[in-house]
């Protein structure tokens, strides 16, 4: 505290990084879809991530049905730069991995609406903490971010489109479901307009809400007393709301 006032106290990575990244996806195309592999690495001053895929589309019901399966495998490597000025807070070297499995269903209802439903369940292992992040506890200074070492979380999005041909305009409805096992459950829903005037211009008024709960072990200052083992300020794992709105405008410029 300062002053009588409550303040959060969050510590930084450099701020100066160089980043090297490679994909590679090959794709073997069929009469009815295709089958996709993929690989690749990122490499930053305190980081090293490797990944490879899997993946397979299928069209059905003369292609207005597709079905998509995925999955992937990631190993990450993180080794803060700085860990020697930041003994109690920062970890030396540590490593995580991750299998991430996706399921899509798109269908195309009428001549002017679709719809699409996808499933994904991800599962992460390892060191899941922020190692930049310090948690302050009132009267004993900042202490390491320290949470669970596996994570399941299980999202469902589901989308629906209707073209209104007669006034050249779509109306585009998105509402995605997210859970993991750390409690934090979140909804979100979109909705956006799209307008074509003129064939060259395209006005798209959206809005968007979002809602989400807090992981069990978030607390933005410690109180006195043992630290519990699990912790984080992160504020991406707090409870939050919010109702934003979007105007969007394009421009199709013609010789």
């Amino acid at each position: 505290t300062t002053s009588g006032s409550t303040l959060q106290v969050m510590s930084g990575a450099t701020i100066e990084d160089e980043r090297i990244d490679l994909s590679i996806d090959l794709d073997y195309f069929l009469d009815e879809g295709k089958d996709t592999f993929s690989t690749g690495f990122s490499k930053e001053n305190d980081y090293l991530s490797l990944h490879w895929g899997l993946g397979a589309e299928r069209s059905y019901n003369d292609k207005n049905t597709t079905f998509n399966v995925a999955g992937s495998f990631s190993h990450d490597t993180i080794e803060p730069t700085d860990a020697e000025l930041f003994p109690t807070i920062r970890p030396e070297k540590e490593t995580r991995y991750s299998v991430d499995l996706f399921a899509g269903l798109a269908q195309i209802l009428t001549r002017s609406s679709t719809a699409q439903v996808t499933v994904n369940y991800k599962h992460s292992a390892g060191y899941l903490g922020d190692p930049y992040k310090a948690v302050a506890q009132i009267g004993g200074g900042n202490l390491s971010d320290e949470r669970p070492d596996e994570k399941n979380q299980v999202s469902l999005l589901a989308r629906y489109r209707h073209h209104f041909e007669s006034i050249g305009a779509s109306a585009h409805l998105d509402y995605r479901f997210y859970t993991d096992d750390w409690n934090v459950i979140s909804h979100t829903v979109e909705v956006a307009w799209y307008q074509t005037t003129w064939e060259w211009l395209t006005i798209t008024p959206s809005i968007r809400w979002y809602s989400q709960s807090k992981a069990d072990f978030y607390e933005p200052i410690l109180p006195v007393g043992v630290a519990p083992l699990e912790r984080t300020s992160d504020y991406r794992l707090s409870p939050y709301g919010a109702l934003s709105g979007k105007l969007k405008v394009d421009v199709e410029l013609i010789d």
